[in-house]
């Protein structure tokens, strides 16, 4: 990754190992909806951050594919979930890469 162009910390990775550092139980096989609503929430903080750093700014993850994963999982999306992504807009243009 260029030092220019820095990529934001991925959400479900740090929340799960915050958890297990603190002996939570905020995770994905113990409370799902709790850990959702955390990565949701996480997604949004980092979309808040990019704002005051210069652009472009690299994404792992994102507050449509949170929604898409809560909806694989059953659960079920409150308004103001699903008005997050009309709200934190990313650019219009993505790259896709391999992991």
């Amino acid at each position: 990754m260029l030092p220019d162009m820095p990529p934001s910390q991925t959400a479900a990775l740090a929340i799960v190992r915050g958890q297990r550092e603190c002996n939570e139980k905020v995770l994905p096989w113990m409370n799902c909806r709790a850990f959702m609503d955390e990565f949701l929430e996480w997604n949004i903080r980092n979309h808040q951050a990019a704002q005051l750093l210069r652009a472009p700014f690299f994404f792992d993850r994102g507050t449509p594919e949170c929604l898409a994963w809560m909806q694989l999982s059953g659960l079920a999306l409150a308004p103001y979930r699903l008005a997050a992504p009309a709200q934190y807009r990313y650019a219009p243009t993505v790259f896709v890469a391999e992991p």
